[in-house]
């Protein structure tokens, strides 16, 4: 499956959900239990052949597994590491909302 030409406008879009789903409980809920829904809630596409799962463990990468069957299949794993404590809500919120200032880049190495 090759990557996808936008991928790092895709990433920084995920990274998003990311950000809102440490800011709010029910929406990480969501993203956890239904990944693929929640991307393409969130306007993102999922190719037709590609699961989506997310991984909690802490150090968690982006992954994507390619079918050992089908070379259009994959499984794109998103990682969902937790909360950096450091991070205040209205930092995360500014993130998800696209509110910063100048050149700054949101600190999170691991969701972009």
């Amino acid at each position: 499956m090759p990557l996808r030409s936008d991928w790092r406008e895709y990433g920084i879009a995920v990274s998003k959900l990311i950000a809102r789903a440490w800011a709010e409980p029910e929406f990480h809920e969501q993203l956890v239990n239904d990944p693929a829904t929640t991307l393409r809630t969130a306007g993102l596409e999922i190719p037709e052949g590609v699961e989506v799962a997310v991984d909690q463990t802490p150090g968690a990468n982006w992954r994507i597994i390619p079918s050992s069957v089908d070379p259009n299949e994959a499984i794109y794993v998103i990682p969902l590491p937790p909360r950096p404590q450091r991070l205040t809500d209205t930092e995360l919120r500014t993130w998800v909302d696209q509110r910063f200032e100048g050149s700054r880049r949101f600190p999170i190495v691991c969701c972009y």
